[in-house]
């Protein structure tokens, strides 16, 4: 696999609740093979403004993120994995996307 970087979104098996499934991640740091992820939900319902990153269909910067819907970053839990279990890459966040995020994160 390519070498992989912050704000790439990623293809990774995490258990969030009760799921543990392949989910969309944003990778946060690349530490030698370990990661920082932070997982992206689409399940709109679950969508807290004070708790999460929106990341809407309209918005310029959404086709380069490969998301297929709108969707939202948690914060919390962070997760760490080896590089070797991403799946595939998706895309990245960029643009304006890329620094609401990194304001967001802190």
């Amino acid at each position: 696999m390519a070498s992989l970087s912050p704000l790439q979104i990623c293809i990774v098996r995490v258990r969030l609740g009760e799921a543990y499934y392949p989910r969309p991640c944003v990778i946060l740091t690349v530490e030698g093979t370990s990661l920082r992820l932070a997982a992206i939900s689409s399940k709109m319902d679950l969508y807290r403004p004070s708790e999460h990153l929106l990341i809407r269909e309209d918005d310029p910067d959404f086709s380069a993120t490969g998301l297929e819907t709108a969707s939202y970053v948690l914060g919390v839990p962070i997760f760490r994995a080896e590089s070797d279990r991403v799946l595939a890459v998706k895309g990245a966040l960029t643009g304006d996307l890329a620094k609401a995020f990194t304001d967001w994160i802190g």
